[in-house]
């Protein structure tokens, strides 16, 4: 058998960006001159600017003692960590913030095993300790030094070598703190975006009885053809692999080039049936309880396929509810794939009927404040002050 010549393109390369979705043609408009009012118009100026204002390594009210102790381990979330503390203050949580990515630059970690099976785990920087045993939450975001690459050039090796290090730290950090710990949105292997199983969550969605556009995934060209006849071209690509970590990828119907066709072969694609909108709606998931936000995502060229084009002069949100059915789903969703915090996107059909596209982990939430009024680390402190007690 003579060896065939494979190209190394692969499918839907010219839906990827490494940008945000915007458009460039359009500059930010003054909320002043919106179409609707947002609940906070003043921080809703703000949104997307990129300042985080949270500069500190470590940040914490807590202090070892003799005595075990139920303290809060967060990872350092961006816009949403000053949220935290506050809320975690106001209610009388003890916790411990710190930005890992620059705790491994100056930080200590000390984990001891004796022969009876005794472990002493601790994290240090300068005077501040924490003894992992008095652990028993962890709000965990994925470091940024996780972007690190994955085939590193020679002379990189000793900074490789280090990154994988600590990556390998965050698999073990189950087993250093207390084993019955809560985990928000899930432990590291389960909680970050970039180990999710997209594919399978769409499966058990469609399980628990939640409307799913119908998918195939296949890197078969009779049958992206026949799904393509099927629905008459309103299919869209969807990309279920770890590159949606890495990469904004753009919503639009799926025209099968010349130069394209040949590419399927090399790796299967995820391509699903396009559902016409009424609105979407992103939906924050804490615990036992899901707070719907109503995007009216029609009401602007620009976003009726994907709201991420950011239009938000003409798109309104605002919080609202679900059929009881489908938010009684949601939650099952949740409990389904053991985790306690997340984000689903879903849509609305103008025969109403609501289709579940996507779970994530925890999923940007840091607009909703400003917006609609939802604010997503009061209810996780909410949620942890009840579970802890």
């Amino acid at each position: 058998m003579t060896k065939s010549r494979i190209s190394r393109s692969a499918f839907g390369i010219r839906y990827f960006k490494k940008a945000p979705l915007r458009s460039k043609s359009k500059k930010r408009v003054p909320v002043g001159q919106w179409n609707w009012q947002p609940f906070d118009p003043q921080r809703a100026n703000l949104v997307n600017t990129g300042d985080t204002n949270w500069k500190d390594c470590i940040q914490t009210n807590y202090y070892p003692g003799k005595k075990q102790q139920k303290v809060i381990l967060i990872f350092e979330t961006g816009v949403l960590t000053s949220g935290f503390i506050k809320h975690f203050e106001n209610m009388g949580l003890t916790y411990f913030c710190f930005d890992y990515d620059e705790f491994i630059e100056r930080g200590f970690v000390n984990v001891a095993l004796d022969n009876k099976g005794n472990k002493k785990s601790w994290l240090a920087l300068g005077s501040i300790k924490l003894n992992l045993n008095d652990v028993v939450a962890v709000l965990w975001g994925r470091p940024k030094m996780f972007h690190f690459s994955r085939s590193p050039e020679p002379e990189l090796t000793n900074k490789y070598i280090n990154f994988v290090r600590w990556k390998g730290l965050m698999r073990d950090l189950p087993c250093l703190i207390n084993p019955r710990a809560l985990w928000l949105p899930g432990p590291p292997l389960t909680g970050s975006f970039e180990w999710q199983n997209k594919l399978s969550e769409l499966i058990i969605a469609k399980q628990i009885g939640l409307n799913t556009p119908e998918t195939i995934c296949t890197n078969n060209k009779k049958v992206v053809s026949a799904f393509c006849k099927k629905w008459k071209n309103k299919i869209i690509f969807r990309e279920f692999s770890e590159a949606g970590a890495y990469y904004f990828v753009k919503n639009k119907f799926v025209s099968f080039r010349k130069d394209e066709k040949g590419h399927v072969i090399n790796s299967p694609v995820v391509l699903q049936q396009y559902v016409n909108k009424l609105c979407e709606y992103r939906v924050v998931a804490v615990g036992d309880k899901v707070f719907p936000c109503r995007i009216d995502s029609q009401a602007s060229n620009l976003t009726q396929m994907d709201w991420r084009y950011y239009d938000n002069a003409r798109v309104r949100w605002e919080q609202a509810r679900l059929p009881h059915e489908v938010e009684k789903k949601l939650v099952l969703f949740m409990k389904k794939i053991n985790l306690t915090w997340g984000s689903f996107d879903l849509i609305e059909s103008p025969d109403n009927k609501i289709y579940f596209l996507e779970f994530n982990r925890p999923g940007a939430t840091y607009w909703l404040l400003p917006f609609v009024g939802l604010d997503v680390p009061y209810e996780i402190a909410k949620y942890l002050k009840r579970i802890l007690k």
